[in-house]
């Protein structure tokens, strides 16, 4: 095989620490998890036996939206969330403490999901940027919104808003980060340094669930809403 055959190298890795970055993970006994969309990579950050960093990375194409518990991590890509769950047994002993293998998908299409969590009632909320709302899985439609600010009019693509962060209080999903109130696609690029905010969610008033299949229009509960400029999957 010639040099021209041959599969181009794999780019080389450096991590740059703070000082105590490694002290500071054994002090507090944790791993670190993060995503990052420009390479589609999910990083898992850990250390040795003598306190040195390790680190391991996994291709997922665009992958943002992520949450971690003791055993699972759900992680949000460009047209799926995807469910790892640990493979080891409680008892095992060796080099690594966990081992997450990919266990379940659902195909979401494009959400471009910045965010996710799982509930109090084991329900995955995603930061639905691209349809400027919060909303959760369904076995037959893309997704189900469950909440959108008060200030977006309707549940269509667009990113209006640019909804990007989301945090639990007391299992339920509470507060909601935007780069700015703006109806218009696209509208929170021109506002966005100025304009971001943080938002509560009305969580008791998401009685109204209407499921959505992209490039379609799907009815629940005598509630229908229409996907428009969306292409069918």
């Amino acid at each position: 095989m010639s040099n021209a055959d041959a599969a181009p190298a794999r780019p080389v890795l450096n991590f740059q620490l703070s000082p105590n970055f490694c002290s500071w993970m054994a002090e507090q006994q944790i791993s670190l998890a993060f995503t990052t969309y420009q390479s589609s990579r999910l990083f898992v950050l850990g250390l040795d036996e003598a306190d040195q960093l390790v680190s391991c990375e996994r291709g997922f194409r665009r992958c943002m939206g992520l949450f971690c518990t003791d055993q699972t991590i759900w992680i949000a890509t460009e047209h799926q969330v995807w469910r790892l769950e640990n493979g080891l047994s409680a008892d095992h002993a060796g080099k690594y403490d966990r081992v997450f293998v990919p266990r379940e998908s659902f195909v979401t299409g494009t959400l471009d999901a910045h965010d996710l969590v799982v509930d109090a009632d084991e329900r995955i909320v995603l930061v639905n940027t691209r349809f400027s709302c919060l909303a959760t899985l369904n076995p037959m439609y893309h997704f189900v919104p469950v909440w959108k600010p008060p200030f977006i009019s309707a549940i269509a693509a667009g990113d209006r808003c640019h909804l990007n962060g989301l945090a639990l209080r007391d299992g339920s999903p509470r507060y909601v980060t935007a780069c700015g109130k703006n109806d218009a696609p696209e509208g929170w690029r021109s506002t966005a340094v100025a304009s971001s905010m943080l938002l509560l969610t009305s969580w008791c008033s998401m009685a109204c669930a209407c499921p959505i299949r992209l490039g379609g229009t799907a009815t629940s509960s005598g509630c229908s809403t229409q996907a428009p400029g969306t292409s069918a999957l």
